[in-house]
């Protein structure tokens, strides 16, 4: 049915990092990046346990969509792995990004009050 929205039921953690890394695309080329681009920096963002972090990754990586450098990370001494998109890495988020644009959600105020957001 066109012209009819669909409403989000969940965002994948695969998606979610693509999604992320689409917004750092920029930082690839700089010599220290922030902790967000790293496995426990996700973790923290997504609120979800390392270990499901890098299964995603793992499962990003086997698919060509993203890879990883060795980089310096703001607030840490060590360098460490940093993750950043391949261009069809980028692509898919780019397909992403498009068909979550189209969709609906519901949020809640804070008065408690309910709305659709598109």
């Amino acid at each position: 049915m066109e012209g009819k929205s669909e409403f989000i039921k969940r965002v994948t953690l695969d998606n979610r990092i693509l999604l992320l890394l689409r917004s750092h695309i920029e930082d690839q080329d700089l010599m220290t990046v922030d902790d967000i681009l790293t496995q426990g920096g996700m973790s923290k963002k997504f609120q979800v346990r390392r270990n499901n972090i890098t299964r995603a990754i793992s499962d990003l990586s086997a698919n060509g969509l993203i890879y990883s450098r060795t980089k310096h990370i703001s607030g840490f001494g060590r360098r460490r792995k940093a993750y950043f998109l391949t261009d069809p890495g980028l692509r898919k988020a780019d397909e992403i990004a498009d068909s979550l644009k189209k969709k609906l959600v519901y949020v809640t105020l804070e008065d408690g009050k309910r709305v659709e957001w598109k």
